[in-house]
């Protein structure tokens, strides 16, 4: 094996742990705004249920 052999090989084990660590950070960024998306979901579902409440202890007009 000559020195750019070894080179070569460092230099491909190299880019595969920077693409590999890449990934890593995106997959962490992604379950972090998962998560922050279900938190405003329930946060919204509970405002909706609210409303709906409060809709419901309106009384109905009667029509003349």
């Amino acid at each position: 094996m000559e020195w750019k052999d070894i080179v070569w090989l460092f230099a491909i084990i190299g880019t595969n742990l920077f693409t590999w660590r890449l990934s890593v950070i995106e997959i962490r960024y992604i379950r972090r705004d998962t998560d922050h998306m279900d938190k405003r979901l329930d946060h919204i579902t509970s405002e909706i249920g609210g409303l709906k409440e409060e809709i419901a202890l309106i009384k109905p007009r009667t029509r003349k």
